[in-house]
């Protein structure tokens, strides 16, 4: 290596460029509008069934799972269910109460 490209050429760290990800770019800028749309999506799975229906791509879940919350970190939230002893109303009227110390 010395011979070829001198004391340059043997210090260079050769780097491998990865494995290209599944979905693209333009399709990961769809992905998170959509997410931020009020309807969104409730579950990874119908992210995987819409990537799948309008894309055609076929991912892991896991693939997009990591995709959707790591890069473009977004969490799918859904409410939890409420005991069925509770009060109707009584969560709504918490929030509507600032909390003063």
């Amino acid at each position: 290596q010395y011979r070829q490209g001198g004391l340059e050429n043997l210090l260079t760290i050769a780097t491998s460029p990865g494995r290209k990800s599944l979905i693209s770019e333009t399709v990961k800028d769809r992905l998170k509008k959509e997410l931020k749309q009020p309807e969104g999506f409730d579950s990874y799975q119908e992210v995987h069934q819409w990537l799948q229906s309008v894309h055609d791509i076929k991912a892991s879940y896991w693939t997009i799972y990591k995709i959707v919350r790591y890069q473009l970190k977004a969490k799918l939230k859904v409410p939890r269910s409420v005991h069925f002893k509770q009060e109707f109303g009584i969560v709504e009227n918490l929030k509507k109460t600032p909390i003063i110390n």
